[in-house]
């Protein structure tokens, strides 16, 4: 893992303990689809592909053209962080795994708004959901939601980064966290179960969803509780 374990060399990619933690989530779940929300340079969408040879991965990010007027977009932190990571066009999304002729293919790269990204199609799909978009609470809620309209009929599983890390910056992802287990009861797994015997805790909310749980009535009293914050 010592391809993740720089913070600074992987800024924005959930470096270190979140990566080591992701890959064995990935070789254990052997997820056959998996969606990631915030593709920055694509490290993420590159360990989850690398780690399970048959995984089909969607990802979705703001084009660079609408980071000032989406209705997700991001805050002044945000803009400043997709800077810091070298994202200042299109080409510089996913660059990382596009770059990556064994498995670019099986990655379908969005570029648009989440806030307004159309489940319906993806609906009761995928097997592993990475929420690791905007972290301003209605965006992060919003995505969880989204998150949810995706999972599998058969189960399975969100991790959303960033969560409980010491910083002011990801209290909307606590928050969000948060009101996803008041609203829905599922429970949320935190610290994050380390991998077999490496001792390490990632800043990362695992959230089982089961088989049979009803994902869209839940994701719609998420988006009830969003809408209400926003005084829609």
């Amino acid at each position: 893992m010592t391809t993740y374990a720089d913070a600074k060399v992987n800024y924005g990619t959930m470096p270190g303990k979140g990566a080591a933690f992701l890959v064995q989530l990935v070789k254990a779940l052997k997820p056959e689809t998996a969606f990631v929300f915030g593709t920055a340079r694509g490290r993420i969408e590159q360990l989850i592909a690398q780690n399970h040879d048959s995984t089909a991965i969607v990802t979705i990010d703001l084009p660079q053209a609408e980071v000032e007027t989406a209705k997700g977009r991001p805050d002044s932190n945000n803009i400043r962080y997709r800077n810091n990571i070298g994202v200042s066009s299109d080409e510089n999304v996913g660059d990382i795994f596009r770059s990556d002729r064994e498995i670019s293919p099986r990655i379908n790269q969005i570029l648009g708004d989440s806030r307004v990204l159309n489940t319906a199609p993806l609906a009761g799909t995928m097997r592993l959901v990475v929420v690791d978009g905007n972290h301003a609470l209605p965006n992060c809620l919003s995505d969880i939601a989204s998150a949810l309209e995706m999972i599998h009929a058969q189960g399975g599983i969100i991790v959303v980064d960033d969560f409980k890390k010491p910083s002011p910056l990801n209290m909307g992802v606590d928050a969000a966290v948060v009101l996803l287990q008041q609203i829905t009861r599922l429970p949320v797994l935190w610290p994050a179960p380390p991998p077999k015997g490496n001792d390490l805790e990632a800043s990362v909310a695992v959230i089982p969803v089961p088989a049979g749980f009803d994902v869209q009535a839940e994701a719609r009293k998420l988006r009830s509780l969003l809408s209400s914050l926003e005084g829609n």
